[in-house]
């Protein structure tokens, strides 16, 4: 894993990269303190991820009582709605 070549485009990306930084801190080919910096990069994009399940969640059980949506211009984006 090199710094130019990180490129995490889908949550199984995330977590091969995860892996590996495990791994290279198995095999002392990783400096600590740099895995700290990318697991605590990969727990906010988590942390994202899992705000836009929610929203999600929430705007399906609105729509299916015929209730008004919340308007949370930021978790509007078409990317957050579909995944793209």
């Amino acid at each position: 894993m090199t710094e130019t070549s990180i490129e995490i485009e889908t949550i199984e990306d995330l977590t091969n990269n995860l892996v590996e930084v495990k791994n290279n801190i198995l095999n002392g080919h990783i400096e600590l303190e740099r895995a700290k910096e990318f697991n605590n990069t990969a727990g906010k994009i988590l942390g994202t991820i899992k705000l836009q399940l929610a929203y999600q969640a929430l705007t399906l059980a609105f729509k299916s009582r015929s209730m008004s949506v919340p308007n949370i211009p930021y978790l509007e984006s078409p990317k957050c709605l579909t995944g793209e």
